[in-house]
């Protein structure tokens, strides 16, 4: 067969599948006939031409038909693994099976197939969202992908489609091949085996990154606090809290203020607080707020607008209240 033939005829048999719209499909002798036609059309057109055949009596009189009429076409039966390539313009990995396409109903699902990527990316990026579609995982996506991976919509995903979990950890292995970083390495390898236990690490680490590292020694394992230590701070700033993490921090920043509090006697030392507390939390605002009410020093205007500027986006803190402070 010459490599220039454009036209392309498949047998698809019941593949509960609707063809593009510049596809011919043949599902009755009306619409053999009527390609019969079209297929003497376009002999000499240098257009492609694309016929799908659902039974293989049809198939096979085009087979016939096209050598009496000097018609060149290419023949090929699809699976629904080529059908799903084909919807989707995704690359099939060889664990994807016929029976896998059929029984998760996947030529029914529709996704934007714009661009060409492979089919676990496609469908990791359908169902949890396009931070799946990054080529590498790294300190700029970090805090979009844990979020796609956490959210109730994910989670209900994931019991709908068995199929995410095998995605997941494809795309897992794809990250750790295309990063020189240690510490995206073992997350991914995390991210597969515990992913609450690493919401769980990261949340921790979002908030207590300031404070003294004996914070995170009191909440996490030894094993935990040798990975978030890897972990570039700035990676999981604005990542959602895993609740449990989020009253951990907390309780730890209260005893950490009922310990220093008294002995913040300076401007200086005053402004080394601000710098660490996250800002995050109504809490630190007013376990900060509270050292100044205190008046154990003087504090200066460069003072309470450090206050302010690092709680402007605290949830619970309103602009009223920080133009009081």
């Amino acid at each position: 067969m010459s490599k220039d033939c454009k036209i392309f005829i498949n047998y698809i048999g019941n593949l509960a599948y609707s063809p593009p719209d510049d596809v011919l499909l043949i599902e009755k002798d009306a619409d053999y006939v009527r390609a019969c036609h079209t297929l003497l059309q376009h002999r000499e057109s240098n257009t492609e031409l694309k016929i799908w055949v659902r039974l293989m009596p049809h198939y096979t009189w085009l087979q016939d038909f096209t050598e009496q009429v000097a018609c060149p076409a290419l023949f090929e039966v699809k699976t629904s693994r080529l059908v799903l390539a084909d919807q989707w313009h995704v690359e099939i990995p060889d664990w994807l099976k016929d029976t896998d396409v059929h029984d998760h109903n996947l030529l029914q699902i529709k996704v934007d197939s714009s661009k060409p990527v492979r089919f676990e990316t496609r469908f990791l990026s359908h169902f949890l969202g396009t931070a799946f579609n990054a080529d590498v995982l790294n300190s700029e996506n970090l805090v979009s992908v844990i979020k796609g991976l956490v959210n109730p919509e994910a989670k209900a995903a994931f019991l709908e489609q068995p199929l995410l979990d095998r995605c997941l950890k494809e795309k897992c292995v794809m990250w750790t091949r295309k990063t020189s970083e240690p510490w995206v390495k073992d997350l991914c390898s995390r991210i597969s085996d515990d992913l609450t236990g690493l919401w769980h690490c990261l949340s921790v680490r979002s908030v207590l990154h300031g404070y003294p590292d004996k914070l995170l020694e009191y909440v996490l394992a030894p094993d935990q606090v040798m990975f978030v230590r890897k972990v570039p701070a700035g990676a999981v700033s604005g990542l959602p809290l895993e609740p449990a993490a989020r009253e951990q921090a907390l309780t730890q920043i209260e005893q950490f203020f009922k310990e220093i509090g008294k002995k913040i006697n300076t401007s200086e030392k005053f402004k080394k607080i601000v710098g660490l507390v996250s800002g995050r939390f109504f809490q630190e605002y007013r376990l900060t707020l509270n050292i100044l009410k205190n008046r154990q020093f003087e504090p200066t205007v460069s003072d309470i607008q450090a206050l302010r500027t690092k709680f402007e986006l605290c949830p619970g803190v309103s602009q009223n209240q920080l133009n009081s402070t």
